[in-house]
């Protein structure tokens, strides 16, 4: 099974104990689930909206869960699965506006850029420039090391790590 949320809408500001977020679960290119959290504490609540049944899917998971989802005692495997898929989706919009305006690269196992001087604009000469100076860093763009990038920011944060 192929998993997605699309719709995802994060409210940030009505996040007290869980976060607050809309959103559909897609499977297999099709919508199965509406999902959706209050913010205040408590379960998600998840609704089917086509053929699967939470059940199901839950089996699923429990038996062939994705890279990089944990399953948690106090939460479904459903509910394990989104949180995932919202770190990644957090990790890919963190890095598309990057991007844009700095040299992305990985090193040492972790996420950096670098930005122009200030006056100059980021544009592809200058990162290849950049790229040719400091040939150890893996350059992460669309097509390249995008997803070791996006698994090394959506990684669950160790205790005591900076944020």
């Amino acid at each position: 099974m192929k998993f997605e949320l699309k719709s995802l809408r994060i409210h940030k500001e009505m996040s007290e104990e869980t976060t607050c977020y809309s959103a559909e679960l897609w499977i297999d290119g099709k919508p199965a689930f509406a999902c959706s959290n209050r913010g205040v504490g408590g379960c998600d609540d998840i609704h089917p909206k086509g053929t699967h049944t939470i059940g199901e899917v839950e089996t699923y998971l429990r038996n062939h869960t994705p890279k990089g989802v944990h399953l948690f005692e106090f939460s479904s495997p459903i509910e394990s699965l989104i949180i995932r898929l919202m770190e990644v989706a957090d990790a890919e919009k963190l890095l598309k506006a990057r991007l844009g305006k700095s040299f992305v690269f990985i090193e040492n196992g972790t996420v950096q850029a670098v930005s122009p001087a200030r006056g100059r604009k980021f544009d592809e000469a200058w990162a290849t420039a950049v790229a040719e100076r400091h040939p150890e860093r893996q350059r992460v763009t669309p097509t390249q090391n995008w997803e070791e990038a996006v698994n090394i920011l959506a990684a669950p944060q160790t205790e005591g790590a900076a944020s």
